[in-house]
């Protein structure tokens, strides 16, 4: 990611800041349209391959004000988007919380939640409509997926690229957590399994059988 000039965003701009202030409900309308210029200024300054992460992009209260920047000033541009298992999410938050004592402002498992589903209307309109890339965490990973993910998209996969997922990291979901959460939030476990390519292209198929019947 780095020949991308991926940290260029960062040390010139922080654009990280802009999502994760929108998340938030905050708006400034000057770090909102700085986007603009930012996203001219890779064009301009960096090399011909040049990419952006912004936390929270896709999340409603985020997409209304990015999407159509990025529509604008990068219509030609690749989306990838990472995602996990909601209630991995919930469960690395409440670890984070008991890690380091709880504090005024913590985010509940509902508000997590609810983070996760306000991003679903971003995300399946890119998968539709832009042909976006699907990065399933650390599933993709676990596989070796992620290899072929990483060639389709035109970067090259490294040794130092492997050395960045570490498995023993990695705290999976027991059969009883994944079932407790399903009961709770249904409709956010719903989500993340349509959201699954086997998934996909297996409901495409029964689709495409009902058509030539």
């Amino acid at each position: 990611m780095n020949d991308c000039n991926i940290e260029f965003g960062y040390e010139t701009w922080n654009i990280n800041r802009v999502g994760s202030e929108l998340s938030q409900g905050g708006y400034d309308k000057d770090h909102v349209e700085g986007v603009h210029t930012i996203l001219k200024d890779y064009d301009k300054k960096s090399k011909g391959a040049h990419g952006i992460k912004v936390t929270h992009a896709l999340q409603a209260s985020c997409w209304k004000h990015l999407g159509p920047i990025f529509d604008q000033e990068w219509p030609d541009a690749q989306y990838i988007i990472s995602i996990r298992h909601p209630a991995l999410i919930v469960k690395a938050m409440q670890a984070v919380i008991y890690r380091n004592g709880p504090h005024e402002g913590d985010m509940t498992d509902q508000m997590v939640v609810d983070s996760w589903m306000s991003a679903a209307e971003a995300t399946s309109y890119l998968l539709i409509n832009k042909n976006a890339t699907l990065v399933v965490y650390p599933d993709d990973y676990q596989s070796g997926k992620i290899k072929s993910i990483v060639s389709n998209i035109g970067l090259k996969w490294t040794l130092e690229a492997e050395h960045l997922f570490d498995p023993n990291k990695f705290v999976a979901l027991t059969d009883a957590e994944i079932q407790s959460f399903s009961v709770l939030y249904p409709e956010a476990v719903k989500f993340f399994n349509d959201l699954i390519p086997a998934k996909i292209v297996k409901s495409t198929k029964k689709r495409i059988k009902r058509i030539k019947k």
